[in-house]
């Protein structure tokens, strides 16, 4: 039988855990705000390294960068405890590749955050935005069943 982790986990290709850290809590006693970008961006690399994108991108002189994140907070984290951030690519265009997240808590088992990111393919000659590599999207795709 399943935990409710692996159900909340179930539709993510990448998970990325972490422990957390006493020094990341604020005065509030909960993990202050500005780590869970930091938690999104281990997820996000995560997935990127498991389809090489960066390395990829990088031999077709390209790189990706993010454009705009943002993040919904349901319940606060507290040392000690583990997240695992599921990730996944929602929206692959031939400029940009959207993510969405979901922080939980395996102390709760809850979705704790939840998140979004924009990444931009930039021509790293130029600095001015470049369609991402057919092969690339292509193999997006077959990953996120897309």
């Amino acid at each position: 039988m399943k935990t409710s982790m692996q159900n909340l986990l179930e539709n993510y290709p990448v998970v990325w855990t972490e422990t957390l850290q006493w020094g990341d809590m604020d005065m509030f006693n909960h993990i202050n705000n500005v780590h869970y970008f930091r938690y999104f961006e281990n997820a996000r690399m995560a997935y990127l390294k498991k389809l090489d994108i960066l390395g990829r991108l990088k031999s077709a002189s390209l790189t990706i960068v993010v454009r705009d994140q943002g993040c919904r907070y349901k319940a606060p984290l507290k040392f000690p405890d583990t997240i695992s951030v599921g990730i996944s690519a929602v929206s692959i265009e031939p400029d940009r590749l959207t993510f969405k997240y979901d922080i939980i808590s395996q102390h709760s088992e809850l979705i704790t955050a939840t998140g979004t990111s924009t990444m931009v393919v930039i021509n790293s000659s130029t600095g001015r935005k470049s369609n991402m590599p057919d092969d690339v999207a292509e193999e997006i795709g077959r990953l996120e069943s897309l």
